[in-house]
Formats: structure tokens, sequence, C-alpha cells
């Protein structure tokens, strides 16, 4: 597995992020060629702040949400 892009938004990453250790999720994954995510890193800024403002917009709250995908085997 590599380091995949900072922004989860394919089906692929959410469909590698929600699989369960289980013969059956791991066929689907095989099915469909899509690797395992093993380990997930998010990093929510400044949201806590954000989403307190008065009449913030969905689209602001979102853009202070950040989700990595990191394999601890590939070095920095």
């Amino acid at each position: 597995m590599a380091v995949r892009s900072s922004l989860v938004n394919s089906e692929t990453d959410n469909l590698g992020i929600l699989a369960r250790d289980i013969d059956s999720d791991q066929k689907d994954l095989d099915a469909l060629g899509i690797e395992k995510v093993d380990f997930v890193v998010c990093n929510l800024y400044p949201f806590k702040e954000t989403v307190a403002k008065p009449f913030v917009k969905i689209d602001e709250a979102v853009e202070e949400i950040d989700i990595g995908i990191y394999d601890p085997l590939i070095p920095f």
C-alpha cells in the first residue's frame, strides 16, 4: 500500500477505510481491486471554532477537515 491523497474523496478510498477484518469484506475488496486502508489520520484544523460561528456555511466547515491516509511502512 502506498501513501494516498491527503483528501479522501473517492468511493474506493471510502471502501478501503470502511472495510472490516472479515472474509466477506476482503472478498469484496479483492473483487474490486481495492486495498484495505490500515491507518487514517484526521486533522480538524479550527473546525470547532468554524462551526461555532453564526451562519457558517457547510462548505466553510468542510474546508476545515483534512483526512489523510498513511502507510507506516513508507518513511516520510
